[in-house]
């Protein structure tokens, strides 16, 4: 048996992003992380963040005493050492790709062999999978627990690398001799949604020569141009096919920042965006310091939290969301950070004031010392049932390994099924999504609670994964009071 601690991924996932055999491109748009400036729209910006790192690496180097029998390098040794670091630095990146390429032979065999060992459509007693989904799902699962990433991102990897491996010919082997990165990878697979399987060769014939020379967003733009051009399908029909994939996503950043993603189509996007702009614009003036930048995002934020649409829709509805303040924090005795649910740490003034003043927040006190839970807040409009208030502020989210999806969206499961003698009691339940919870009864996955709420899931290859509770919440131990053997029945 194989035991690995499985890390929980701090975004959410995307409500809907269950795919994850092939041909389902549910999750395809989660690309946050693979490039930091696929949001960026203006080269001052860029310019902006570039100065910013380049001065944070110089304060970093500044911090290093100087060597003081340091040398100059002369100039023709400089540029052919640095030179030689350079080709190894691209020798490095052609063996990461050729290492990717493995990977997708890798789970594009495990896919296939799932998908053979199994078939679709023979329902399973009892389950709402028939045993070919089943099956996909429960592989779906490992994957991104082996690989410590959200599911939602191993579906996608198991779309991708089947799609390299027997769609995709010319892509597969620019990958393996490291012409290509992943990331331009990835690109091909996404811009041949819905491509007809006869127009796939013309089109990596097309665009492949460009991602040889072209960084990633680039390229990006250049294959999306190209399959405008290539595709027999009207935009129109496209459209409507896509439309499916409206989404709004949290992603959390650094530093007590977050992004907010709205997926729409082109039209109401734009036009969303144009009338951001016309108030930000609207704001300007001599005693204005915002930026109009600064000023869209607070325009957009105000219209989200604060505005109602024209049939009163939005009107009077609040959102719950927990921030775990340190006890001495609230009590203004020092500045630790808070934790605000489903992002992370936040600074000392955001939590208290979150605390004192928001009474749709559901407060929760910390002992200064342990950081074990000493209250719960008695304040939000419909007060849940106190073993419930306990395991959401316990989970946090989903226990399932790399699940983001919040415990208040979740259902609460019994660990050990009460058919089978399994307690109510708060080491016997815990928070599963809707799919995780049909997965824990429906495949062969186990779960038992460990201790302190962590838990504990065995998959059926024996690999063992474990997740830890969001919140530190130990239960103090039952006192008894001693038997007086000389005092008189009660009854």
């Amino acid at each position: 048996m194989k035991t690995t601690e499985s890390e929980e991924s701090p975004p959410p996932d995307a409500p809907g992003g269950q795919g994850g055999a092939v041909g389902d491109w549910a999750g395809l748009n989660d690309w946050a992380g693979v490039d930091d400036w696929a949001g960026v729209d203006d080269w001052a910006d860029v310019q902006v963040l570039a100065d910013y790192d380049l001065k944070w690496w110089a304060d970093i180097q500044h911090e290093e005493p100087a060597d003081p029998d340091a040398v100059p390098v002369p100039p023709d040794r400089f540029a052919s050492e640095r030179a030689a670091h350079i080709d190894t630095i691209v020798a490095t990146e052609r063996r990461l790709a050729a290492a990717h390429r493995d990977r997708a032979v890798a789970i594009a065999a495990a896919q296939e062999f799932t998908e053979r060992a199994v078939l679709p459509g023979i329902p399973i007693t009892g389950a709402q999978w028939d045993g070919y989904e089943v099956a996909m799902r429960g592989l779906r699962a490992e994957v991104a627990c082996a690989l410590r990433i959200p599911e939602v991102s191993a579906g996608r990897i198991l779309l991708e690398s089947s799609m390299l491996v027997n769609r995709l010919p010319q892509t597969f082997a620019a990958l393996g001799d490291g012409t290509i990165s992943y990331q331009h990878a990835r690109t091909v697979v996404e811009e041949i949604r819905a491509l007809p399987a006869e127009a796939l060769e013309d089109f990596e014939a097309a665009v492949l020569p460009r991602a040889a020379r072209t960084t990633p967003v680039r390229f990006r733009a250049v294959a999306r141009q190209v399959r405008e051009r290539q595709h027999p399908w009207s935009i129109e029909k496209r459209r409507e096919m896509c439309l499916g994939d409206r989404s709004v996503r949290f992603l959390p950043r650094h530093d007590g920042m977050a992004m907010l993603e709205f997926y729409q189509s082109a039209d109401w996007a734009e036009a969303a965006h144009a009338r951001i702009t016309d108030i930000a614009l609207s704001l300007q003036g001599a005693d204005e310091k915002r930026t109009l930048t600064q000023l869209r995002s607070d325009v957009a934020s105000d219209l989200l939290l604060r505005g109602v649409t024209d049939d009163g829709l939005g009107a009077g509805i609040v959102a719950t969301v927990h921030v775990t303040v340190p006890a001495l924090t609230l009590m203004g005795k020092n500045d630790d950070p808070a934790t605000l649910e489903g992002y992370g740490p936040i600074d000392a003034e955001t939590a208290r004031r979150l605390a004192g003043t928001a009474t749709s927040w559901i407060r929760l006190l910390t002992h200064p010392e342990t950081g074990v839970v000493l209250s719960v807040s008695k304040n939000p409009d419909q007060v849940p049932a106190d073993l419930k208030r306990f395991l959401q502020v316990r989970d946090g989210t989903c226990r399932f390994p790399g699940c983001g999806r919040p415990a208040r969206l979740s259902e609460i499961d019994h660990t050990l099924d009460r058919q089978f003698g399994g307690q109510m009691t708060h080491d016997n339940l815990s928070h599963l999504c809707k799919m995780h919870h049909l997965l824990k009864h429906q495949t062969g996955w186990q779960l038992v609670q460990v201790k302190d709420g962590v838990l504990a899931w065995t998959s059926p290859t024996g690999h063992v994964y474990y997740t830890d509770p969001a919140t530190p919440i130990q239960v103090p131990p039952i006192q008894i009071p001693p038997i007086d053997r000389d005092a008189p029945p009660p009854f």
